[in-house]
């Protein structure tokens, strides 16, 4: 999933998310969005889109790669406007069955 990335010599070596798994992690948190919180596809790609966009440019300083270490499953709660953690976990384990086949269709 993630490919090894050297800095020069006497630094440590950086793990960084390769852009197909970048892009399987997107179609999960786009299928979760359809699937669990009821959005229309052209919504769903386009809510997605935009907050890999806002992961993308992230801060000087903070790694935008961070999001990818996120369950796609929480990803979408947030674009959904579920944030309250116990309630992500408490979806995820309601619908776990079916989110598991989604993240094997991405290679996730």
């Amino acid at each position: 999933m993630a490919s090894a990335s050297s800095l020069p010599h006497g630094q440590s070596t950086v793990r960084l998310i390769d852009p197909s798994s970048k892009d399987a992690f997107w179609l999960v948190v786009e299928d979760c969005l359809i699937r669990f919180h009821r959005f229309d596809p052209l919504g769903a790609i386009q809510r997605a889109r935009s907050a890999r966009l806002a992961s993308e440019s992230a801060p000087v300083g903070i790694a935008g790669d961070v999001i990818y270490h996120a369950e796609p499953f929480y990803v979408a709660c947030d674009i959904a406007g579920i944030e309250d953690v116990p309630e992500q976990e408490r979806l995820l384990v309601q619908h776990r069955a079916s989110y598991d086949p989604i993240l094997k269709t991405h290679g996730w």
